[in-house]
């Protein structure tokens, strides 16, 4: 629907209290009810406790004790341990308990089954998300990790790479028996302006199918690319194609692909601690990474939230936290984003994740209020 603004409007007359006639140019045909608007701009919240890991064993209810390691390693990492969630925990435990409202019988959304979702949003959670599936680890000793790369990014003079920036030649497939078909070539820029090498990233321009492509390719074959001011030369190497995000064997996410941009995104995230060394300090936060056009992870960091200082006496004891956590959805690298729920601490802990209430606060801009 366009923008509306309610500025604009024509106030009804007396009598058709409920249909406002819109004068916006690109509405003036059409008629807009007070309801619809309302509907429009308002709020909408969803829960799920479908964390991986919940015991079967025990109805998906975390026993005393018992909950996700957070290491030494972790600890020596600095690592935020991201919280993956399993649609087959969402199907056991997401369930209403109420008859009254009925529940909707709309499954696969969450608890609420989708009755108090914002406008236009399908779902808040993705419980089928397979971050490894969409971006493959590299696979030593098969095809998997395969890439081409231009060996000669000077001949490049069309289109002109932002400088400095060095082309690249990405093979989607690569066969190592000479039997391989559909193969096809996706050309990139690596911007190489990040403060470190771990913020280079890829940008997809365009994909240029290989000619011949039954010969297959192995490591050190040449290929020759056409239409970018010349010929480019470009090699088969066997490298790791991503770098690491910290989604690494995640499932699931927060789905934020149906929000519109000036929505506010809420986090309340329930989880017990069970410190195993006194004076710990534990940090929630959303584990958050921007993608930009292809799926093209640009950078992945932490919203943190307050940290929560556990100290003597506090060792193999529970502690119940309800921490609250906020971000924009601003641009289309928001709404395109991943995110879970993650803890770091500096200390071995055991985590016990329990819920997720996701809100959404709709801001008037989007609908030009």
């Amino acid at each position: 629907m366009a923008n509306i603004k309610i500025s604009e409007m024509v106030a009804a007359e007396a009598g058709q209290s409920d249909i406002i006639p819109a004068v916006t140019p690109a509405l003036e045909n059409t008629k807009v009810t007070a309801q619809s608007v309302a509907k429009m701009g308002a709020n909408g919240i969803s829960h799920t406790g479908a964390f991986a890991g919940k015991p079967t064993s025990n109805n998906y209810v975390w026993e005393p004790g018992i909950g996700i390691n957070y290491t030494q390693e972790d600890v020596d990492a600095g690592r935020y341990k991201v919280l993956s969630l399993d649609p087959a925990v969402h199907a056991a435990v997401d369930n209403p308990y109420w008859s009254d409202p009925v529940p909707t019988g709309n499954t696969g959304i969450g608890l609420f089954q989708g009755a108090y979702l914002p406008h236009d949003v399908t779902k808040l959670f993705d419980y089928n998300y397979d971050y490894d599936a969409e971006y493959p680890p590299l696979v030593p000793g098969t095809t998997e990790g395969y890439k081409v790369t231009s060996t000669e990014p000077s001949v490049i003079t069309t289109p002109t790479p932002r400088l400095p920036s060095q082309f690249h030649a990405d093979m989607t497939q690569v066969s190592t028996t000479g039997v391989g078909t559909g193969i096809e070539l996706r050309v990139t820029f690596q911007e190489t302006t990040g403060p470190a090498a771990t913020n280079q990233y890829f940008v997809p321009t365009f994909v240029r199918n290989v000619e011949d492509p039954g010969s297959g390719y192995v490591v050190g074959d040449f290929i020759e690319l056409e239409g970018l001011g010349g010929f480019v030369t470009a090699t088969v190497q066997f490298i790791d194609p991503f770098i690491a995000t910290g989604f690494e064997g995640s499932t699931g996410r927060i789905y934020l692909n149906d929000l519109k941009y000036g929505d506010k995104l809420n986090v309340r995230f329930d989880f017990n601690i069970i410190p195993q060394i006194a004076n710990t300090t534990v940090e929630a936060a959303l584990w958050y990474a921007n993608r930009g056009v292809e799926e093209v992870i640009t950078y992945t960091f932490p919203l943190t939230a307050q940290p929560t200082f556990y100290g003597e006496g506090t060792v193999g004891n529970s502690y119940l936290n309800r921490t609250p956590i906020s971000a924009w959805i601003a641009s289309s690298e928001d709404t395109n984003a991943l995110t879970l729920p993650a803890i770091k601490a500096d200390n071995p802990i055991i985590i016990q994740p329990l819920g997720l209430l996701v809100s959404i606060d709709r801001g008037t801009n989007y609908y030009n209020i």
